[in-house]
């Protein structure tokens, strides 16, 4: 850029021979206009990554696996709250814009997905998802009274690692109760009908699922019969 000549009025304290005509390198004044405008968008960035953090909600199409079971592929699907600069799954760069992604391999065990995403402010954010391998959590009621397979495959089956939960069912005329899970969850406390007990411990037994993964199984049964409607918790 140039300026032309410098017109002083014949009053001025500075004599016109100061300057005839101002010579700016243009290139300099660009680069530095431009290195400018980056840093205040940078800057601006940075504020937007304070007062609008980056939150990212990452799903999985399987969850619980029952255990024992193989699977070959997961799909991941993810949300972010603002657009990005860059993205990584499992360590990999993948487009910014992508916003699912499926993992193919065999996996017979709990494996956690990350997800790391930057913003343009330079923040980083990381978020894991887990597959998990659970064995059956097994509840209802029956008039069977042989602690078997039989009998644990006759209720209902949650994939679950927690069995303390608020139960309810329903037992008609010479049903019992039964709760049934991994004995490696450890022993249960009962509260039935907000009353402490209601529930013994009758049998231990090795149960095989139906992806043929054995383990001990305790099977609890309800003290009493026809209790109709039941509301449970168990610790």
């Amino acid at each position: 850029m140039s300026i032309n000549k410098l017109n002083l009025s014949s009053g001025s304290k500075l004599s016109e021979s100061v300057f005839d005509t101002i010579d700016v390198n243009d290139t300099s004044l660009q680069e530095q206009i431009d290195t400018n405008t980056t840093n205040i968008s940078a800057l601006q960035n940075k504020i937007d990554d304070v007062s609008n953090p980056l939150t990212i909600v990452l799903t999985l199409d399987k969850s619980n696996i029952e255990i024992g079971s193989t699977i070959n592929s997961v799909t991941l699907n993810w949300t972010c709250s603002k657009s990005v600069n860059s993205q990584t799954f499992e360590g990999s760069a993948i487009d910014s814009t992508l916003r699912t992604k499926t993992y193919n391999g065999i996996i017979t065990s709990n494996k956690t997905f990350t997800l790391t995403a930057t913003t343009n402010g330079g923040t980083t954010v990381t978020k894991t998802n887990v597959i998990s391998f659970v064995n059956g959590i097994y509840v209802g009621k029956s008039t069977l009274n042989t602690y078997d397979s039989t009998l644990v495959n006759s209720l209902t089956k949650t994939l679950s690692e927690n069995k303390n939960k608020n139960y309810t069912v329903t037992a008609n005329s010479n049903e019992y109760i039964y709760l049934c899970y991994p004995k490696r969850l450890g022993v249960s406390n009962f509260v039935c009908n907000g009353f402490a007990g209601g529930f013994n411990l009758v049998e231990t037994i090795s149960y095989t699922n139906s992806s043929n993964f054995t383990e001990d199984y305790y099977i609890y049964k309800s003290t009493n019969i026809n209790l109709g409607l039941t509301t449970f918790t168990v610790s």
